[in-house]
């Protein structure tokens, strides 16, 4: 399969989801963001210099404040009218402005007693923050007076009661707006803390890009920040609850005479024994050419180092440096024993930066490698450059890397520094079933190589399949469903033909006794 192809195949089925989230039946979607608009029609909306979300869902209640800084780049005093879509069934619980660095507290009036207040404080030059709606969940405040040449800022508290279907809860943000007021000069930041009776499971949005921290199985809290953001669509956030092993949420949606679309997410526990814990067969790989010396090469010795500390005991592994060549520490994977561990340490100890990058020739070499049977096998990719090395396009060793792994291994890639290639990384680790992520600097390089690793430590479901009895379905991406870790999540999305009752069948490899591996070493 070419990436050409594969793109096709991503395109599709971000496609599917983004229909699938209609799942919910017919959702109203919100016109605009929080807009300030001037009293005067010829000036148009006032610019968004930054836009801050907080919410708190308990159960199926959402608390949300929203802090939006609005800049008047003109040189007069306005007034202003301040709306914001409202999501359906939310109700205001506080409206308030900051005038002359003063916060001012706002009410909830009918609107021709908000009008008619309003209208005589403006005479007298006074700042009411008086709140009236007006129809389609629109919350409307009057805003006076906002400072010539400077900023206004607004902070309104709704709550709501979540949709929940099936186990599943959803939380929509609106955000989704045009024209010039569609971007903030500065940030959008939204965070979210989480907290349910029963474990949180799988965690996902389709619109943003979370990162989402556990405190426990039953908390947890996600957020995302964005410079100069543009606001073009809304925030959804989806989780799934579950006292099972495995939390397991289906979603589906079906127009009149048309083939459906399904969304499914799948998630174990955020807390397993070790007992539960698959042994994992681990290689890896990292960069040793000369675009690695100094701080990254020390970064990068100090994760392998920890990484192999943290094997465990029915762990198989390998260590691969290259350059301009390739070393590998064993022919093949060994044992993580202790004696094992100590040995890879001083291998990785003597870790040098120079020379070229051979990144083909590396991953050739790791692929050979032979999967103990029975264990999932996992390549961990560290490098900061372009290959220089062997095959130097991209696309044929994008191409060349599927064609030989063939689907035994999933490929985490982890590019260190500001001129990595990302397209090029990104696409070889979707393609081979992983994931990448990225360190600009080596103030955050340790801890992102720490995080990274704790995404595939602990592999707790292996050689997932899945069968919709009953449903006819198609379009299924993706279609390999790979390993789930601890604390992990699986999203699947697809269309079926057939209406009426289908039948779920997950199947996997869980933590057995197997026999174990060579425990010689090099």
């Amino acid at each position: 399969m070419t990436p050409p192809t594969r793109l096709r195949l991503v395109r599709l089925a971000l496609g599917l989801l983004a229909m699938a989230l209609s799942l919910f039946g017919q959702v109203r979607h919100a016109g605009a963001t929080g807009l300030l608009l001037p009293a005067d029609g010829s000036l148009g909306p006032l610019a968004i210099r930054s836009h801050r979300v907080s919410v708190a869902i308990h159960e199926r209640v959402a608390e949300t404040r929203v802090v939006q800084v609005f800049r008047n780049q003109t040189n007069r005093v306005l007034e202003g009218t301040y709306i914001f879509p409202l999501p359906p069934g939310a109700s205001v619980s506080g409206f308030a402005m900051t005038v002359n660095g003063r916060r001012v507290e706002g009410s909830v009036l009918e609107a021709n007693e908000a009008r008619s207040i309003y209208e005589g404080i403006v005479a007298r030059m006074r700042d009411p923050g008086l709140v009236e709606y007006m129809g389609g969940n629109l919350f409307r405040a009057r805003v006076f007076p906002i400072p010539a040449s400077g900023d206004q800022t607004v902070e309104l508290r709704f709550t709501q009661t979540v949709d929940y279907q099936g186990g599943t809860i959803h939380y929509r943000y609106p955000l989704r707006t045009s024209g010039p007021q569609a971007r903030t000069m500065e940030d959008f930041t939204l965070s979210a803390t989480l907290e349910a009776s029963a474990p949180i499971r799988a965690v996902y949005s389709p619109t943003h890009r979370i990162d989402t921290t556990r405190r426990g199985a039953r908390q947890a809290t996600v957020g995302f920040e964005l410079g100069n953001a543009v606001l073009d669509r809304d925030f959804d956030l989806y989780y799934t609850l579950a006292d099972s092993d495995v939390g397991m949420s289906v979603l589906t949606h079906r127009g009149a005479g048309e083939d459906g679309y399904f969304l499914m997410m799948l998630a174990p526990r955020s807390e397993s024994t070790e007992r539960e814990v698959i042994g994992k067969d681990i290689l890896f790989v990292c960069d040793t050419s000369g675009s690695m010396a100094g701080e990254k090469m020390t970064h990068a010795r100090q994760a392998l180092r920890a990484w192999v500390n943290r094997l465990n005991p029915d762990d198989t592994f390998n260590v691969l440096r290259f350059s301009t060549d390739v070393e590998s520490f064993s022919e093949s994977s060994i044992n993580a024993s202790p004696e094992n561990r100590a040995r890879a340490i001083r291998f990785i100890d003597g870790f040098e930066a120079s020379g070229g990058t051979a990144i083909s020739p590396a991953l050739t070499q790791a692929l050979a490698v032979p999967v103990r049977r029975g264990a999932p096998r996992t390549i961990v990719f560290l490098t900061d450059g372009m290959p220089t090395v062997g095959e130097t396009n991209t696309t044929a060793i994008i191409r060349q890397a599927a064609e030989r792994n063939g689907g035994r291994a999933q490929i985490f890639v982890f590019g260190l520094g500001d001129d990595v290639n990302t397209t090029f990384l990104d696409l070889l680790a979707q393609q081979n079933r992983g994931a990448a992520d990225y360190a600009r600097s080596g103030a955050e390089m340790a801890t992102l190589l720490d995080g990274f690793y704790n995404r595939i430590a602990f592999p707790v479901l292996a050689d997932l399949r899945l069968a919709l009895r009953g449903a006819d379905a198609f379009d299924i991406y993706p279609r390999d469903l790979g390993t789930l870790y601890r604390g992990g999540q699986l999203v699947v999305t697809g269309r079926y033909r057939t209406a009426g009752s289908a039948t779920v069948a997950l199947t996997a490899t869980v933590a057995r006794r197997r026999p174990r591996a060579p425990s010689s070493g090099p």
